[in-house]
């Protein structure tokens, strides 16, 4: 995942001081899932970020290229082990992919 809503890749930019975190706080929502405030390589300071907490990059990838692919909508809820999840899917194009992430 080459975004910031995958702790490993987040992880990895921060060891490389490719970012500055600034601290995080629990969901009120879901267990799993945290929003971060840092500032990104190019000094822009993101106050609310959220990062899906101990999914493996594996399973980011499919969840959003399945999202991206079925559905036409930007917002989609999926459930996942009894859990409602919102991911939000932003499109360039019908075949190219912005952003994805869950919140």
């Amino acid at each position: 995942m080459l975004g910031l809503h995958n702790w490993i890749q987040f992880y990895l930019k921060e060891k490389k001081k490719e970012i500055n975190y600034y601290g995080w706080k629990k969901s009120t929502l879901h267990e799993h899932l945290i929003t971060i405030e840092y500032l990104d390589e190019n000094q822009y300071r993101k106050p609310m970020g959220s990062v899906f907490v101990g999914s493996s990059p594996e399973f980011d990838i499919a969840i959003y290229t399945v999202t991206f692919l079925l559905s036409a909508r930007r917002c989609t809820t999926v459930k996942i082990d009894g859990c409602e999840i919102q991911i939000i899917c932003e499109k360039l194009t019908p075949t190219e992919m912005s952003t994805c992430y869950m919140t």
